[in-house]
């Protein structure tokens, strides 16, 4: 099985605070603004455009936080830090549900163990991480 290349950001606005979106389908879970790299796009078009559709927001990238790799799935994931340049405005539909602004000490709880490996590397502002996932909950750091 070929490997699947995802992007997504840890986004911040003015105040500091991440950026999430419940997924309307599945579990419900928060996560990240992101998901598949399309062919031809580069990693930042990609997660731009990500967080364009996913919450109507206008962003800028400002960072890479680093890459995750999830062996049991054959997925890679590109983590850039962004911020919002420009609001904007999103109805839920049958992808996004709800969206919402976080401060670090209120995150949601229903999140993902990749997500709130992502999220919290993003809040610390670590740079070049490297994390492999061999299993639902089984993280490993280089």
């Amino acid at each position: 099985m070929a490997y699947t290349v995802g992007v997504f950001a840890t986004v911040f606005d003015d105040l500091g605070r991440v950026l999430l979106v419940r997924q309307a389908y599945g579990e419900q879970a928060w996560t990240q603004p992101g998901g598949g790299l399309d062919v031809g796009e580069t990693p930042v078009e990609g997660v731009l455009r990500e967080i364009l559709e996913e919450t109507g927001c206008t962003a800028e990238v400002t960072g890479f936080i680093g890459t995750y790799v999830s062996v049991f799935r054959s997925d890679v994931v590109l983590h850039f830090e962004a911020r919002i340049v420009e609001h904007g405005q999103r109805e839920p539909d049958d992808e996004i549900a709800a969206l919402g602004f976080f401060v670090a000490d209120d995150l949601p709880s229903h999140m993902r163990v990749h997500t709130r490996a992502r999220v919290g590397d993003g809040l610390a502002r670590r740079r070049n991480v490297l994390r492999t996932l061999t299993s639902t909950d089984a993280w490993t750091d280089l």
